[in-house]
């Protein structure tokens, strides 16, 4: 953040009038010598007043103050207490600092439970040092399965979004499983010699959905046969893939202007039963944009009848208004009682029958994803 945007005196009026966006920005123009002389005294100041009506990013700056000392004595006991307020709005890097307090017993009791289940919230909020160190964590762990699979899921996050040292050790990685394989990596991949492409026996497709939604979404398309490739923001088209793109899908509500995941997927076209495969699959996802587009409904028949309701009655009192205006006579008095009794002879019972076809498309799509994972 910088005092760019408006000048010292502009930040100072709206600061001292209470704007807490204007106490943190005064905040960094301080800590960083912004068009003011430097004070990590006036920083922690401005943070700290911003930090105790509940800004989360003052938060979190002012345990980074306690932690390092800046502006202000250390205290690891007041810096966890920060830390954790942050942490607990959301805040990504406030997730990861507080794991570390766990993990070393600053601040607070050490428990390498709570450790853990921080670094794996700051991981999946998108803090990139937690996922290397979940990374290493499970690298570190029993050596199963699971855990070598969740080591390589997270160092690959870390990698995807960044992260210097996670890129090069991902890369090393790669590079190794290929050489041992007689292979070579493209694009991320590992190709075997000597095959014209691997890519040419994949088909693609890009999916989209709600940051909350990401789980679901892949689990649903697990048992379709699908898997990630990749979750870079994209444009529908294959984002540079060789091979067959078979179009873009919507999982969830995912608005104009909203945060969003978009995510690559490939399937290997080369299944045996690779057609009875795509058929399920396409019925399944054409199912599920049915129950998509109806799924409003499933909770709320009741509320959408309502809301049809009240804008009859506005379109009433309007016309009745009109009519009174123009003729003097008052008809709203004896429309009004047809008003309500239509609502519930035609709309309500239409919003309950869709209510029940989206939950019949839910449950063909479950149907045909677990009839699709019976195959793979």
């Amino acid at each position: 953040m910088s005092a760019n945007s408006k000048s010292l005196d502009q930040l100072l009026e709206g600061a001292n009038s209470g704007n807490l966006e204007d106490m943190v920005r005064l905040a960094f123009a301080y800590r960083e010598g912004d068009a003011v002389k430097q004070s990590d005294r006036q920083a922690f100041h401005w943070f700290e007043k911003a930090a105790k009506q509940s800004h989360t990013w003052a938060q979190f700056e002012v345990g980074v103050c306690y932690t390092s000392g800046d502006g202000v004595d250390k205290s690891p006991t007041q810096a966890f207490y920060w830390l954790k307020k942050a942490a607990e709005q959301g805040h990504a890097w406030a997730q990861n600092n507080l794991a570390c307090c766990y993990s070393s017993g600053d601040g607070v009791e050490e428990s390498q439970t709570q450790a853990l289940y921080w670094f794996e919230k700051a991981a999946e909020s998108g803090a990139n040092d937690a996922m290397v160190t979940l990374s290493k964590f499970y690298s570190d762990s029993e050596d199963t399965p699971e855990n070598n699979r969740l080591a390589g899921y997270w160092l690959r996050k870390a990698a995807e979004s960044g992260h210097e040292e996670a890129k090069e050790k991902y890369d090393r990685q790669l590079a190794e499983i290929a050489r041992e394989l007689d292979a070579k990596v493209v694009n991320g991949q590992i190709i075997k010699q000597g095959e014209k492409t691997k890519m040419a026996n994949y088909e693609y497709k890009t999916v989209s959905c709600p940051p909350d939604k990401e789980e679901d979404m892949l689990n649903f398309f697990a048992g379709l046969g699908w898997e990630p490739v990749g979750s870079e923001t994209i444009t529908s088209g294959g984002g540079g893939f060789a091979g067959v793109n078979v179009g873009h899908f919507t999982f969830g509500r995912v608005s104009q202007g909203t945060p969003s995941t978009t995510i690559k997927l490939a399937r290997q076209k080369d299944h045996p039963d690779y057609q009875q495969i795509k058929r399920l699959s396409d019925q399944a996802e054409h199912s599920f944009k049915k129950y998509n587009s109806f799924r409003g409904l499933i909770k709320t028949p009741f509320g959408m009848s309502l809301k049809i309701y009240l804008i009859a009655i506005l379109v009433m009192l309007a016309i009745n208004t009109a009519i009174f205006f123009i003729s003097n006579m008052n008809l709203f008095m004896l429309v009004l009682p047809i008003i309500p009794l239509a609502t519930l002879i035609f709309h309500y019972p239409w919003c309950l029958i869709m209510s029940r076809a989206a939950r019949q498309h839910y449950h063909n799509a479950d149907d045909y994803r677990e009839q699709c994972e019976a195959l793979l």
